[in-house]
């Protein structure tokens, strides 16, 4: 009896302290300080290591001019700013964050109309829609620590946010940091080495990115960025993302590949308008349902460094060119990995004339120019040289020497007029002999 009373007791304790561990979660604090003259009203949460989280301001249309933030209320340190923290403070024109806060909540700034100037200190995590409709603000420097991905576009709204400045030692842009946001250019420092899903999507004014040397594309990482006419891959670029980065992109009509690039991605080109590419020399492998729904592309250049193509030895199914356009020519060797792939899918190609093979005429020569049409059966092939309008004879008739071209002419006339010279000397020297 009295075991079972003890566990009894103990059982009752364990439930009340989670309890009051439940309770004191939820417990919510206030505190005032000044800014500018004005009285602000808090609230907030403490954290099991006593510091301050979800902290918000509960008069935030009595703030005015330059806020900077605390970075301690009540001798504890603030960590984190709660959703809606500063929502309809219209009247600040700027904000500066203390680096001990690491979180900025959901519409943390919404609708701050008058707020031009930002600095986000040593911020770790901007959340969905954090600076919503900040239309005053033309400008922003992200710091490096931040690294944690959001739900959505912390910067939806703000019209006039044309430039986006990242800070070198970032390594990662976490999704949609810059989505939505009516940006003209930007600049990946050399640090990044992975741009998240949707980091620039919907950013329709985005005309010029210089990619630096990012290592991954996510999906759909430039999606719907409509003034994009062409961009550059960095040899860096290594690792397969999980879907088309530039889908929507409906003006990339060039794709430039960096020489030194040894593997092409999954998906790198897919959904593009490009018309045509070439592959560079250093390119030693093509994964990447990397031209799929390329439904303009029509010419592409694959030389024989390009040894193995996605697909090519497990698949009957075009997976390097899925859905591609009907008039795609391959221009390749023969024999490489690039004409049998388009021998194996019934891709059009023609052969190339390797520099060795320069210069050749008659038969060799015309094969090597072959062109396959899959619109014919595979025994139709087209010469080259028969599309020649004239062809010159070289039949070497009985008893005749082959034409010798206009060296020989040249020669011809030199001895002729040699043998003339030869007889006029001759005749003069019997007329003045007997003299």
């Amino acid at each position: 009896m009295l075991k079972k009373f003890i566990f009894i007791l103990m059982i009752s304790i364990f439930m009340i302290g989670v309890c009051g561990i439940a309770l004191a979660a939820d417990t919510t604090y206030t505190a005032t300080s000044e800014i500018n003259g004005v009285t602000v009203n808090w609230s907030y949460e403490l954290n099991s290591s006593n510091q301050i989280e979800e902290l918000i301001c509960t008069n935030p249309t009595e703030l005015n001019g330059n806020l900077t933030l605390p970075s301690t209320l009540d001798g504890k340190t603030i960590i984190s700013l709660g959703d809606n923290a500063f929502k309809s403070a219209t009247a600040i024109t700027s904000v500066e964050i203390p680096s001990s806060i690491k979180e900025i909540g959901l519409w943390a700034f919404s609708g701050c109309t008058s707020l031009s100037t930002v600095d986000l200190g040593s911020v770790e995590k901007l959340s969905d829609r954090a600076f919503e409709d900040c239309t005053a603000l033309t400008n922003i420097k992200i710091p490096k620590t931040l690294t944690i991905d959001a739900s959505g576009a912390p910067f939806l709204g703000c019209t006039n946010l044309t430039k986006i400045e990242l800070e070198e030692g970032m390594t990662v842009i976490p999704n949609y940091l810059c989505a939505k946001t009516p940006i003209t250019e930007i600049t990946i420092p050399s640090s990044v080495k992975e741009i998240g899903l949707w980091a620039f999507s919907g950013c329709t004014s985005l005309s010029t990115v210089d990619l630096g040397s990012v290592e991954k594309l996510s999906d759909r990482s430039f999606e719907d960025c409509t003034a994009l006419t062409s961009i550059k891959i960095p040899k860096t670029l290594t690792i397969d993302a999980s879907g088309a980065p530039f889908l929507g992109c409906t003006n990339l009509t060039k794709i430039e590949l960096e020489e030194g690039m040894t593997v092409i991605p999954n998906y790198l080109c897919a959904e593009t308008p490009i018309t045509e590419i070439t592959i560079p020399n250093s390119v030693t492998e093509i994964g990447m349902w990397a031209f799929k729904s390329c439904d303009s592309l029509e010419k592409i250049t694959i030389l024989d460094n390009v040894t193995k193509m996605e697909g090519y030895e497990s698949s009957n199914q075009d997976l390097v060119f899925q859905d591609h356009n009907p008039d795609l020519t391959i221009y390749c060797y023969r024999d490489s990995m690039a004409a049998q792939y388009a021998i194996k899918y019934n891709i059009k190609y023609e052969y190339l004339s390797k520099p060795a093979d320069e210069g050749q005429t008659g038969e060799n020569n015309d094969e090597e120019n072959n062109t396959y049409n899959n619109n014919n059966s595979r025994n139709e092939i087209t010469s080259n040289a028969n599309r020649n309008t004239t062809n010159k004879d070289n039949t070497v008739a009985t008893g005749k020497l082959p034409y010798a071209g206009t060296g020989s002419k040249i020669i011809g006339i030199i001895i002729v007029s040699i043998i003339i010279l030869a007889v006029v000397s001759y005749k003069r020297y019997n007329m003045y002999k007997g003299i």
